[in-house]
Order: structure tokens, then sequence, then C-alpha cells
């Protein structure tokens, strides 16, 4: 067993030369392990190389799939991250003035909570956003939704996705860029693109480990 390093991400290399193909495998806690029959270490890092977009996007997945499993009316997922309600005193002040404590009225004060700090915090990074590109929404809106991250429609108003405020700071504003490159192509075309890419230059990455979260 041999420990290989591929951009800051530390891998297990596992020989196996019964095996008939290498297989790469990420444990609960993000470890990334690599069972394999090659013995050239060149060989080794190649596939690695050649993998390390799906390790990311993998290992963000496991990471989150994780950390969402946190306790309505005890702890909250903000950035990523589970964080102990007492951090959140306005979400911990409406989950104690409940008179009926239950799974229901919980998400209730959870959902109103997203809703009140996206207004803030998602509010803050569209304007930051939009000074730097120069895409400015005609209206801004939040909501919960079950589907998509966030949506522009031909009126120049944009929506997004309370559930937002769970991701990292990097995607959301990857999605707020997305969102703003509609204002001027409204459509997913080679423009598009070319115009995501230039404002937000980890947008291929992001793109990839966002369709791995579920919300």
């Amino acid at each position: 067993m041999k420990i290989y390093t591929i951009e800051d991400i530390e891998v297990i290399v596992e020989h196996k030369p019964k095996n008939r193909n290498s297989y790469i495998s990420i444990d609960s806690d993000g470890t990334v392990r690599l069972k394999t029959p090659m013995r050239l270490s060149f060989r080794i890092n190649s596939l690695l190389k050649n993998k390390i977009e799906w390790i990311k996007a993998k290992r963000l997945h496991v990471t989150l799939k994780k950390s969402i499993k946190h306790t309505l009316g005890e702890s909250v997922v903000i950035d990523g991250k589970v964080r102990d309600i007492s951090e959140f005193p306005k979400l911990l002040k409406m989950c104690d003035s409940l008179h009926v404590r239950d799974e229901n009225s919980l998400q209730r004060c959870y959902d109103k909570f997203y809703l009140q700090f996206s207004r803030d915090i998602l509010s803050l990074h569209v304007k930051q956003i939009s000074q730097i590109t120069g895409l400015y929404p005609k209206e801004l809106k939040f909501r919960k939704m079950r589907r998509q991250w966030g949506n522009c429609n031909s009126n120049g108003v944009i929506t997004l996705n309370t559930a937002l405020m769970k991701l990292t700071q990097k995607h959301r504003e990857y999605v707020i860029t997305h969102e703003l490159c509609h204002l001027k192509h409204m459509n997913h075309s080679r423009d598009f693109y070319n115009l995501l890419y230039t404002l937000f230059p980890e947008a291929r990455s992001s793109e990839k480990e966002i369709k791995n979260i579920s919300f």
C-alpha cells in the first residue's frame, strides 16, 4: 500500500495483481482509495490525473451527503457544514417559540430562516458579482425549490433557491454567475458558456461538483 498525492488530495493505492481493472472509491470520511493491478508510478499518476475532477466531485458529494444529515432543532447546514443551532439566535428563537415542536413545524422554521438568510447573504453576493460582471437582474427573488438552484426568465428576473445557503460560497457564486450570464444569453449556447467560463474560471469543475449535490 502506498500514498500518492494529486492536487493536494491523498490517495491510498493498493496493488491488486489479480484485478483486471483499476477501481477508485471514496470512503464516507472522504478518504480516496485506488485498487489497481498497475505497478508503475507514472501510470498510476496518469490515471489519477485523468480522474481528478471525478474524484473531487465524488468527495464533495460524499462530504455534503454526510453533512446534510443534521438534526432539526439542534443543528443547521450552512456553507456546506453542519453548525450548532446556538450559532444562529434567530433560528433558535423561532424553534424555541413553537407550541408544537414536531418535524413539520421545525422544518417551517428552517425554511423561514433560510429565506431570511438568503435575502441578506445572497442579495449581497448578487450585488458584488453584478458590479464585477456588469450584469444586473431587473428583479431578484428567493424561494425554496426542489429541482433548480436558480433560474432566470426572459424579463430579467432571477430566482434563487434558498437552499443555496447550505452550499459553500464558491458554489453559491457559481450559481449566481450562471444565472447572471442568462441575462445576456437566454440559452446554453457556446456564447453562453464562453461568457460563463470567462467570468467564472472554475465554472467547469463547479458545474460537475454541483450536479452531485442533492437537496
